[in-house]
């Protein structure tokens, strides 16, 4: 009887094996995931992207606008380092089932109890941050929703693990006393992955106390007038808050902010607008720009206008992605080429591009410009005040934040 159920046993925990490593296998490839999530959430949140992500595939299934949100983080720590946590307990579980010695029988069934309740507690905010993204971003993430299939498919590999188990999946949350202490260091190791991340990324943001200033004086600033009607723009156009961005084609530091303010109004669509204005630092456009400036950026605004009054928002935005993509070869016959794939005729680009009326709306700009304070590019308003580092995705979220808080 004694050597039957010790061959029962036996062969149970040689099954148990297969399904733990495939379960091993889906947990590495949710930690390689998560690993990459926290990598791009840092890189994107401090302006080290250089360019729009894989997954950024559209506006709605939009990894980089996700990252950009608040919902990325819970109290300032990245939804993506608590993945890793999460799965830092579940490793350590797994490992313990798949070592676990034939004989030890009730332990075995502990840690299986474990590993199913553990999985099941991640279901939790696997469902909420689906709904999170659903229902109020709007938005998909590609990497979000590989994330809860991964969790999904742990949940069934624990629950099959877990079938005939005696012991109470309730009971066993917490691994077994002897194991606590190397549990939750492996955990903790897990717990300093956004500093790790940060120092591999080179993120260095404001400090504290700059950061306050610079938020003192944004909202005791003066309010300027800016004209926001008939420009390109994202976002709810009955939005409270307004973001205006004054730019120029050939500004590199406009090119990184463009892979992350259009992102971040994205990720706050309902309660954000973002209005896109020229400002080129270009002679020809702006007559406060001494020798050549940026020698393309006039004409490639000019294009960009053209490209907005005869196709629209969407193609506009298109365009200047386009633009920014190639900045660095930036010529009259690569604005030509990009403007006519937004589906213009090359007549009616050519007969914008040298209508008076699309020079003087260039000028325009750059005049009323002038007059609120821009000096130089990217320059970003709220509300009709100029905020300082405000192309700063740190600076810019902590300012809508401080906005959407005085409104609700």
């Amino acid at each position: 009887m004694s050597n039957t159920k010790s061959n029962e046993n036996s062969t149970a925990i040689s099954k148990s094996k297969s399904l733990i490593q495939l379960f091993l296998v889906v947990l590495f490839l949710g930690m390689g995931v998560s690993f990459y999530s926290l990598w791009h959430h840092t890189a994107i949140n401090s302006n080290s992207l250089l360019e729009g992500s894989f997954c950024n595939v559209s506006d709605y299934i939009n990894c980089d606008a996700v990252a950009l949100s608040s919902w990325s983080e819970i109290f300032g720590y990245p939804v993506a380092a608590l993945a890793l946590v999460f799965y830092a307990g579940l490793m350590f579980t797994a490992f313990g089932i798949f070592f676990l010695s034939k004989e030890d029988g009730h332990r075995w069934g502990s840690l299986r109890a474990n590993l199913f309740s553990l999985t099941t507690i991640g279901l939790v905010p696997t469902f909420f941050f689906a709904g999170i993204s659903l229902f109020s971003l709007n938005l998909l993430c590609l990497m979000c929703i590989f994330t809860y299939i991964v969790n999904l498919i742990l949940w069934a590999i624990a629950l099959t693990l877990n079938k005939g188990n005696k012991e109470s999946f309730i009971s066993n949350i917490l691994p077994p006393k002897k194991s606590m202490a190397p549990y939750f260091a492996l955990c903790a190791i897990f717990a300093i992955s956004p500093m790790v991340m940060t120092g591999l990324v080179g993120a260095k943001g404001l400090d504290k106390s700059t950061l306050k200033t610079v938020l003192y004086q944004h909202f005791t600033g003066k309010v300027q007038n800016i004209k926001t009607d008939g420009f390109p723009s994202l976002g709810n156009k009955d939005a409270k808050i307004t973001v205006v961005e004054y730019f120029d084609f050939q500004c590199p530091y406009c090119a990184k902010s463009a892979t992350v303010i259009p992102q971040l109004i994205l990720g706050n669509a309902n309660n954000v607008r973002l209005v896109s204005k020229n400002y080129p630092l270009d002679p020809t456009c702006n007559t406060g720009i001494p020798g050549r400036g940026h020698p393309h950026a006039c004409k490639a605004a000019k294009a960009a206008t053209c490209v907005f009054k005869l196709k629209g928002n969407e193609a506009y935005y298109s365009l200047e992605k386009n633009l920014f993509a190639n900045q660095a070869s930036l010529s009259a016959g690569v604005i030509e080429k990009y403007a006519l794939q937004e589906g213009l005729s090359k007549k009616d680009f050519t007969n914008c591009l040298n209508d008076p009326a699309t020079h003087n709306a260039i000028v325009e700009q750059v005049e009323e410009g002038v007059a609120v304070g821009v000096t130089g590019t990217p320059a970003i308003f709220v509300n009709g005040r100029k905020l300082e580092y405000g192309a700063s995705a740190e600076v810019l979220k902590a300012t809508l934040d401080k906005y959407l808080e005085s409104s609700n």
